[in-house]
């Protein structure tokens, strides 16, 4: 068997000097704290998989086995080794991550600190790796400082692009998410500072009850024309009769982030070239159903995601994780149910703020008074 060792400051710089040599399938012999850093010996594999080997050196030396049923029984003996291999090269993979870790609390204290506590907050390990990658230690303060200007620079956001230059949009999105009320918000909003007759409604949704009652009562109390479009031909002709109007907003029906029904018909309505998709999603949605309820939609190419119900939540820390992974822009935040108040464009800068829960806040704070008193 050959051995080679491989030296590095850390065991994140030797793993990532391994990977580039041998790949992923690496074998890890050892990990060791050497001088001033991290020792690791790997096999070089210049023969079958070492998992193979190994189970066929297992096999090999096995007494034989009654020919009836012997085949099962080796192949049983075969797979029982392999999972044990693959257990002890994730407990390997687990020992090198706390290693790194340790190397991380040893040499940027604060930064370890802040990689736990974005964590905590809901912060994918990717986008923790980003935010702290090559950061510059100075005060609790400053440091934390430097990760949220980082964290919102990388949230996308569309700039109010509705309010301020209107648009045909197509709002979509589940059931119960909040696209009337949205709807509503949007249209007040842009009715005060252009005037009624610069916006009117389309609704695609004839399927539920009481949609199309709901925005014809907003439609009136608003001023403003409402029509009803059953195919994407109708939406077509309808968005026609409506070019002297700088905003148009077209409510879609509900659409089942599981199911396939509907989304053929709403996929044709986001075709229509003159349209500006944007999803309406709740931020109280589970961080797994959020994150499915994008892939659902992604056919859509949306142009941005408006968050709901946000003032259900203490902080969004989970879903801007999503977000920036992804790259969907945030649209505008509804922050309650009154008309037009509670809705905000998105600001990456509040957004990153929001990212963090109370409870860190408040850990920032008292820690940032414990070193400006010490």
């Amino acid at each position: 068997m050959k051995l080679k060792r491989y030296f590095g400051p850390d065991a994140r710089t030797v793993m990532r000097q391994i990977k580039r040599e041998q790949g992923g399938d690496a074998v890890i012999i050892s990990c060791n704290a050497a001088g001033d850093g991290t020792e690791i010996v790997t096999q070089i594999k210049d023969g079958p998989d070492a998992a193979q080997a190994a189970a066929n050196a297992v096999m090999s030396a096995a007494p034989a086995a009654p020919a009836a049923g012997g085949n099962d029984i080796a192949l049983a003996e075969m797979e029982s080794l392999r999972r044990e291999l693959r257990s002890m090269h994730g407990l390997l993979d687990e020992s090198l991550s706390q290693l790194a870790g340790r190397d991380l609390a040893q040499r940027e204290p604060i930064a370890a600190a802040c990689s736990g506590y974005l964590t905590s907050c809901g912060i994918s390990r990717s986008v923790s790796e980003s935010l702290l990658k090559n950061l510059e230690e100075g005060g609790i303060r400053a440091t934390w400082h430097e990760v949220l200007v980082r964290l919102a620079r990388k949230i996308p956001v569309t700039n109010n692009n509705i309010l301020n230059q209107g648009g045909r949009i197509l709002l979509a999105g589940p059931q119960g998410m909040g696209k009337t009320a949205t709807i509503a918000k949007l249209a007040t909003r842009y009715l005060l500072a252009h005037g009624a007759d610069q916006v009117a409604l389309i609704t695609t949704d004839s399927t539920k009850i009481g949609a199309c009652a709901q925005l014809e009562r907003i439609a009136q109390l608003l001023q403003v024309p409402l029509s009803i479009a059953r195919s994407s031909g109708q939406l077509r002709e309808q968005l026609d009769n409506h070019a002297d109007k700088s905003l148009v907003l077209v409510d879609s029906p509900g659409i089942s982030i599981h199911g396939e029904r509907g989304i053929e018909q709403l996929k044709a309505y986001a075709q229509i070239s003159s349209l500006q998709p944007h999803l309406v999603l709740s931020a109280a949605l589970a961080p797994a159903i959020f994150n499915q309820a994008l892939t659902r939609f992604s056919l859509l190419d949306p142009k941005g995601v408006i968050l709901s119900h946000t003032e259900q939540l203490d902080h969004i820390g989970p879903l801007i994780s999503t977000l920036v992974e992804r790259r969907i822009a945030v649209s505008y935040l509804s922050t309650g149910p009154r008309i037009p108040e509670d809705l905000r464009p998105a600001r990456a800068a509040q957004l990153a703020a929001g990212a963090l829960s109370p409870a860190t806040r408040k850990l920032i704070a008292t820690q940032t008074r414990e070193q400006a008193s010490a």
